[in-house]
């Protein structure tokens, strides 16, 4: 099952289950499910995964969302979409000077590498509705994203896997990216409501995958198997979600210390200037220690 894992994972992790333009019909067997999504992440339009998905499975997904909204403080969201906003137009406006940082000249990946892919993502974002809890609170995630998705699935694309420190999943999702136009998905079976699928890419031995209609909808099994589980735990961690105003207070009070100092990094000419505020940031975060 790695294959088409592989593949959901690529989706999931960057963010993408939305669906732009049109919803396409459900596709008739397994096999042109599995390719009806592949070929929408070859063409950095993430809209497959969700439109996979039955219809209450959507819906559940977005009622998490909403809850999560609903349990937010709307300023302290808000503030901390304000400091990504401010995040990218440091890192966009003072690229050179990041860059010529010592320290980041000593990492053991080459950041200007994947600097602009980095600042697209971060853009991407800031230009949707994410930045905003109102909306989130009505939001509809294949909407949401649709905006966005293709832009971040390109920049991600164009990530150099070699110097990016993300780690296991992450990167193996990435890799896979590039083996898009390998895969194939053959009908082995099918009977009544399930069927199996086998999936070649290259490098990879073949794989036979379990899937079900659902909703009229083909499925893998196994998403089939856990999705209520896995909407329980998330419904029981946003139900756990509980800030309190003293917290709401603290966590705006640490947003606008590190505000106050991207706004200062905005301001910095030399590369002088810019240690000297990193290094007071550094000595606030060994006070807190």
């Amino acid at each position: 099952m790695k294959t088409l894992l592989s593949v959901c994972t690529l989706a999931s992790l960057l963010f993408l289950t939305g669906c732009g333009g049109g919803t396409p019909e459900p596709a008739a067997t397994a096999d042109a499910a599995v390719m009806q999504m592949v070929d929408s992440l070859k063409d950095n339009e993430p809209k497959g995964l969700w439109n996979m998905l039955p219809a209450s499975y959507q819906t559940q997904a977005n009622e998490v969302l909403h809850d999560f909204a609903n349990k937010m403080p709307p300023a302290v969201y808000d503030q901390g979409a304000e400091l990504v906003v401010k995040l990218e137009k440091v890192l966009k406006t003072k690229k050179s000077l990041i860059l010529e940082n010592p320290m980041l000249q000593q990492a053991p990946v080459d950041a200007s590498a994947n600097y602009d892919q980095v600042v697209a993502i971060l853009g991407a974002i800031t230009s949707s509705d994410l930045m905003s809890i109102d909306k989130l609170k009505s939001a509809d995630i294949g909407s949401l994203t649709s905006s966005i998705g293709g832009k971040m699935m390109e920049a991600a694309s164009n990530l150099d896997t070699d110097q990016t420190p993300a780690g296991g999943d992450m990167k193996e999702a990435l890799e896979f990216k590039k083996k898009l136009s390998s895969v194939k998905a053959e009908l082995v079976s099918e009977e009544g409501d399930t069927a199996v699928v086998r999936i070649t890419v290259d490098g990879e031995e073949p794989e036979d995958m379990d899937f079900i209609k659902v909703e009229g909808k083909w499925i893998p099994t196994e998403l089939a198997e856990e999705w209520s589980e896995m909407i329980a735990e998330a419904q029981a961690a946003v139900a756990e979600l509980n800030i309190t105003p003293e917290q709401a207070t603290q966590a705006q009070m640490g947003m606008s210390m590190v505000g106050g100092v991207l706004d200062q990094l905005q301001q910095a000419n030399t590369q002088e200037e810019m240690q000297q505020i990193l290094g007071g940031l550094m000595g606030m975060a060994m006070g807190g220690m």
